[in-house]
């Protein structure tokens, strides 16, 4: 923005900083030196100082420490715990650190609205005086405010001229006074302009041009930095840099102090730098980098085309190519570069942000890697990798996003230190686990996990025993299964693992050797084998491994052999496809179920290829098309069909599991059903459940009746009734902990009707008894419905009440609760029982008593039946109520201490004449309750 000419260099940067809403401390002091010129603009000095004030209150934060505010989890172990008073009180401070979080929020909003609004009022207010300047150009010495506005603009070329900065606005100034015959010589401007000389005090043309030298050293002395005289080559290889050397003392944000005479960075040029800008340390900016009121020190390299403006980058960082920082902080080993653009954000440690990322109000730290994506109002800390995504947050701390992963069990500091900076590469043969005679070596990276969570990959592993190398890739593909990922397995888990692995285990083909000269003579162990060798697979007429037989039944296997065919054949469920029965011919061990002994004739398959490892079929189950079970079993009335994969895992009820689902190392029970492109990895899915679309579940469990469809959940359990599609749940904080969601069930429906109702969801259940009493009864239509969120909602329709063998209908009564705000479905039995019987039900301020119409039944108001309430002082002491009911007055009643407390001009006195008396509301009144006045 181009200054008023009629404006101070001081104002105009002022009003810069409320113009881009940088609202500084300065700014107080600089309104009350020249508030009258502010004020023209329409900013007073009370606006700077609220706003100050609110900026204060926005930017003190609570620290949660201090109110003993813990992780996510605290919220459901408060409830869970709920009668212990130590946590009470915890919850009481996280309501407190909530209270001023809102706080600090609400004063961040009116801060925004207010640096916005001074904004706008400064922009108009240049617009009018660049209005007035055309104005009074135009007027040129026709007019006195003509001549004050050339006047000043001579006094500002001029001042331009003697700091070195003079531009072709004072050759264009000096135009309509040669024009007039007016001369310009050492003594002022001649004619009219004698006065004005004076005024301005103006040099002599001989004192300018003998001034040179003082000149220059006007200039000198307002430089923040000079060149030093030392140059060096660049970390580039290429470029020559300049040492710089502090000229004055002056401050930087982020608590840099420069003094005078201090030695700096290395620039490229001078066109580096602009503005309140430093280099420091050994510090490097070179090509087209430019430093705009930033500081770069210690280590740190910004080059190409980068822009740093109002940040500081410091330590070993480096801001890269087309990148542009604002307003930001880029310290210890950070990488910024491609075409990113960060604004208001944190990045440290080994993080980076590269490609055409756009990063905004955020904190990268730890390891994070933003690459090609757009990240607002988060925090990030961990090993994680955002790549081409979207995650945009709110700006409050409730919606602010935040997201943390711990680090690898299995790595010490030094290791992980070293593994995040050499991302990339990796590290190469780290040491694991050592034994007194073993040791597992294997190379680590850090690798894109299955969200933005990155995983630890450990490949070519080796273990060391005896002098001989032994391959461990399949150890170590069982240890990702049993803890889900390696980053879960701890020191102490592997040592142990590595001491009692068996000896016989490193020479057979789960661990084959790798020096082949001692694979000679093991042939003894292939043969005796193991559970998850024994592999029965390739069909009649095909090329067998070496050892393997066909026996007559097409069975494969090593040695004995784990099962074949009894003969038996049948149709499918699908009522096309034929089906053999098999049988075991080896005893089967399962962990946590009970052994299959050899001669025990199992389920059905349609071939060999159906089955592939330790795997059992077993009961009335299975398994045809293109589906296979690897190292599973599936039991009791289940089928695995088309093209689905079970892998370690167990499937047992009446579950389906159909299309190209994926399941390892989970268990299904019930009467799931899971189809089209599922991936299950260590959940369990049972009752009325069901996961269809593309959904992908990790260490989750959906019990009872939970839908998912479309849907990423990560450590998440689902126990009820719910309807989840279309959403991403990550809550993974440590192995075996999960966000439970848990919804409750309508007091009305017994165990055995919601059973009922969860296997016939969709259609409901017809005319179903809810409520019986001597008097009446109530039938309605019971369905289960999505409601709000995730959770699923009895519904009740139709509703009829019966009454002496005669249906009549009961829409009216369900309406008016409806209107009431209490929905029946959600009544308790003894509640809705008395409401049958026709005793007054209180909803809120208002009571209600079921009456017949011509119509049929309708909850009556009996506000209208109450009149000539009084209330007095009673003789025998306190205060007493009475009133008439249908006109007949009704004994008085003692008001109790607490409503007495609360009594004044404005309690509802029918509400409580309706609360005392709720007895007599009855149908039947009973003479010794009232007497007629």
């Amino acid at each position: 923005m181009k200054k008023p000419k009629m404006m101070t260099q001081e104002v105009f940067d002022a009003l810069n900083q409320i113009r881009t809403k940088n609202i500084g401390q300065n700014l107080y002091k600089c309104v009350y030196e020249h508030e009258s010129e502010f004020q023209k603009l329409g900013v007073s000095l009370e606006d700077i100082s609220d706003l100050l004030h609110m900026k204060q209150n926005a930017e003190e934060y609570p620290e949660a420490e201090s109110y003993q505010v813990y992780d996510q989890w605290r919220e459901l172990y408060i409830y869970d715990n709920f009668t212990d008073p130590e946590i009470k009180l915890r919850g009481d401070n996280e309501r407190a650190f909530l209270a001023a979080v809102l706080s600090c929020d609400s004063w961040r909003i009116d801060y925004v609205q207010k640096a916005d609004e001074l904004s706008k009022t400064v922009v108009s207010g240049f617009e009018e005086l660049w209005k007035q300047e055309e104005t009074l150009a135009q007027e040129g010495w026709r007019s006195w405010n003509g001549i004050k506005y050339q006047l000043g603009k001579i006094a500002e070329n001029m001042k331009m001229f003697v700091s070195g900065d003079v531009d072709e606005g004072f050759s264009q100034t000096m135009e309509p006074l040669q024009k007039q015959g007016q001369a310009v010589n050492g003594g002022g401007i001649r004619g009219e302009g004698e006065i004005v000389g004076r005024q301005m005090n103006m040099p002599r043309a001989g004192e300018i041009m003998g001034g040179v030298t003082s000149v220059k050293e006007t200039m000198k002395e307002n430089k923040l930095y000079v060149m030093a005289g030392e140059e060096k080559i660049a970390s580039d290889g290429v470029t020559v840099l300049h040492q710089i050397k502090a000229n004055r003392n002056f401050d930087l944000d982020y608590g840099i102090e420069v003094y005078k005479g201090q030695s700096g960075g290395w620039i490229e040029s001078e066109k580096n730098l602009e503005g309140c800008s430093w280099v420091g340390g050994n510090a490097e900016v070179y090509g087209k980098a430019r430093i705009i009121n930033s500081a770069v020190t210690d280590n740190s390299v910004v080059k190409g085309d980068a822009v740093v403006m109002n940040s500081c980058v410091t330590d070993y960082a480096r801001v890269l190519d087309h990148a542009s920082v604002e307003n930001s902080l880029v310290c210890d080993r950070a990488v910024i570069s491609g075409d990113s653009v960060i604004n208001t954000v944190v990045v440290s440690d080994y993080s980076t942000i590269s490609g055409a990322s756009q990063v905004e109000n955020c904190s990268c730290c730890t390891n994070t890697h933003v690459v090609d994506s757009t990240v607002r109002h988060a925090d990030y800390a961990g090993d994680i990798l955002i790549d081409s995504l979207n995650l945009s947050y709110g700006r409050s701390l409730q919606e602010r996003g935040s997201f943390n992963s711990d680090s690898p069990l299995l790595l010490d500091e030094l290791t992980l230190e070293e593994l995040r900076s050499n991302l990339k590469e990796g590290v190469k043969n780290v040491e694991l686990a050592e034994t007194d005679v073993k040791r597992l070596v294997a190379d680590l990276k850090l690798v894109k996990g299955e969200n933005i969570l990155m995983e630890l990959c450990v490949s070519n592993p080796v273990i060391h025993f005896e002098g001989m190398e032994y391959d461990g890739q399949d150890l170590i593909d069982t240890l990702e299964v049993l803890y889900s990922g390696m980053e879960n397995v701890s020191p102490k888990s592997l040592h142990e693992i590595l001491s009692d692995l068996p000896e016989e285990f490193l020479v057979k083909d789960i661990m084959q050797k790798i020096n082949t000269d001692l694979a000679e003579g093991m042939e003894s162990y292939l043969k005796a084998g193991t559970a998850a060798e024994n592999h029965i697979g390739a069909p009649e007429g095909k090329d067998m491994p070496e050892g393997k037989t066909v026996d007559d039944d097409n069975t494969v296997g090593i040695g004995d052999r784990l099962w074949g065919f009894t003969g038996e054949k049948k149709l499918a469920s699908d009522q096309v496809t034929l089906l053999q029965q098999i049988r075991a011919d080896k005893q089967y061990s399962f962990v946590n179920a009970k052994d299959i002994p050899a001669g025990t004739t199992g389920g059905w398959i349609e071939s060999e290829k159906n089955l592939d490892a330790y795997s059992w079929v077993g009961d009335n189950a299975e398994v045809y098309g293109d589906a296979k079970l690897v190292s599973s079993y599936i039991l009791e009335s289940s089928i695995v069909r088309d093209s689905a994969m079970v892998e370690r895992s167990v499937v047992a009820g009446k579950a389906l599991i159909t299309g190209e689902a994926r399941i390892e190392e989970s268990y299904i029970a019930g009467q799931v059903r899971v189809g089209d492109d599922v991936i299950l990895k260590s959940s369990v899915v049972d009752g009325y459940s069901s996961v269809g679309g593309g959904s992908y579940l990790n260490n989750s469990l959906c019990l009872k009746n939970t839908h998912v469809s479309d849907s990423v959940l990560n450590s998440v359990l689902f126990d009820g009734d719910f309807e989840v599609s279309a959403k991403e749940l990550y809550y993974k904080k440590k192995p075996g902990e999960v966000k439970a969601f848990e919804n409750s069930v309508s007091p009305l429906v017994t165990d055995a009707m919601l059973d009922e109702l969860r296997a016939n969801q969709g259609v409901g259940l017809r005319e179903v008894s809810l409520c019986n009493t001597k008097e009446r009864e109530l039938i309605a239509d019971l369905n289960l419905v999505k409601g709000d969120d995730m959770e699923m909602n009895v519904t009740v329709s139709n509703p009829v009440i019966k009454e002496n063998g005669v249906r009549y209908d009961g829409q009216r009564v369900v309406s008016t609760l409806k209107n009431t705000g209490h929905d029946i479905a959600n009544m308790e039995p003894d509640k809705l029982s008395a409401m049958l019987s026709g005793k007054l039900m209180l909803l809120g301020k208002q009571g209600y008593v079921i009456e017949q119409d011509k119509d049929g039944f309708r909850l009556a108001n009996v506000r209208k039946r109450v009149s000539g309430i009084e209330i007095y002082s009673h003789k025998a002491g306190g205060m007493a109520i009475r009133c008439m009911i249908d006109g007949v007055q009704q004994l008085s009643k003692m008001l109790t201490a607490e409503d007495l407390c609360s009594f004044d001009d404005k309690t509802d006195r029918k509400a409580l004449a309706v609360r005392y008396f709720a007895d007599e509301f009855r149908h039947e009144r009973e003479m010794e309750y009232s007497m007629r006045r």
